[in-house]
Parts: C-alpha cells; sequence; structure tokens
C-alpha cells in the first residue's frame, strides 16, 4: 500500500514511530519464545514502518 505523504494525517509521523518501536520490542519477545513465524511477521511490520519512516525523511530509521 503506497500513500502520498501529502495524505497521511498529522500524527502519521508519531504513530509510525509508535509502531516500529512496538514491532521491535515484541520481535524480541517472539524470538525468546521461539515463536519463529511470528517473529518474522513482526520483523516485517518493523522493516515497514523502518521504510515509511526514511520516506518520510525521518533520520536513524534503521533496524539495531
Amino acid at each position: 500500500m503506497t500513500t502520498g505523504q501529502d495524505e497521511l494525517g498529522p500524527d502519521a509521523r508519531e504513530t509510525t514511530r509508535y509502531i516500529q518501536q512496538f514491532s521491535k520490542e515484541l520481535r524480541g519477545l517472539a524470538q525468546k519464545a521461539n515463536l519463529v513465524f511470528l517473529a518474522f511477521l513482526l520483523s516485517m511490520a518493523e522493516d515497514e514502518a523502518n521504510a515509511t519512516l526514511r520516506r518520510m525523511g525521518e533520520p536513524g530509521s534503521d533496524r539495531a
């Protein structure tokens, strides 16, 4: 799904940051519990949030 930046709401950047951070934390929990596929899906959500932040011009939005 591609969305033009002009179509985003005023809190889109903050929401994307929250999703990125929460996905990262949940991915870590899933990995510790050996929930491989769930960790993979959460990794995809984290990657997409990072990509969205990069498109928004957010610095430092790569996975650590």
